[in-house]
């Protein structure tokens, strides 16, 4: 009997060991967990900067500091796929104002030129639509490079997603923008973290796996 209550006794010892460590270390392992999610590389000349669709106006603003700042001479704004809700408010009459309007009037109240502020066409349904359409409309020329504006979890998937519409032919400068709430260090304690996370790590293994996603 004593040989059992000492197993049960370095059982529970173990265990509770065990417990310990995984709440002492899982907020350091899942911080690694977003964090290799979340990339930014150097900021450099550019031909243009593009916010990419999503969360007006957060990008947009990005967008108009880096304008300022001088890294490039012209912002570049998507259209979304226009959803059920667009269609079903025109039939009422109502205006539907769509997230690349939200991102122009963003640019605009920040100081950039109209002039400056190129909306592509046509409409993108994901990542990879935006960034084909922006390699279709700018033609660009060797050793050109773009600025891509996005959020914090979404980076590194913009970056997968770039060298794979462009074969490696041309280099973009990922960028995330400051206003984005995203956390890489308490992630896990909010719904909309949590979602973006599960949804970028489906992304990026689509591409490493070789079977890319928008």
């Amino acid at each position: 009997m004593r040989g059992k209550h000492r197993k049960v006794v370095w059982s529970g010892f173990l265990l509770t060991g065990f417990v310990i460590v995984v709440y002492l270390t899982s907020p350091y392992l899942l911080t690694l967990v977003s964090s290799f999610l979340v990339i930014q590389d150097p900021l450099e000349e550019a031909v243009a900067i593009v916010a990419l669709g999503g969360h007006p106006p957060i990008r947009a603003l990005a967008a108009a500091e880096l304008f300022h700042e001088g890294w490039a001479p012209k912002v570049i704004l998507t259209k979304e796929l226009r959803r059920e809700a667009f269609y079903y408010l025109a039939e009422l009459g109502i205006r539907y104002m769509e997230s690349h309007e939200y991102n122009r009037q963003a640019l605009l109240r920040k100081g950039v030129p109209e002039g400056a502020i190129q909306i592509l066409e046509p409409e993108a349904d994901n990542t990879r639509d935006e960034l084909n359409i922006v390699l279709r409309n700018l033609e660009l020329k060797k050793g050109e490079k773009l600025i891509l504006v996005t959020s914090k979890a979404h980076t590194r998937r913009v970056k997968l997603i770039w060298k794979h519409v462009n074969n490696g032919s041309h280099e973009a400068i990922v960028r995330w923008t400051r206003l984005d709430p995203f956390d890489p260090d308490c992630w896990w304690q909010q719904r909309q973290s949590i979602l973006a996370v599960v949804r970028e790590y489906l992304g990026v293994g689509s591409y490493l796996l070789g079977f890319p996603l928008g």
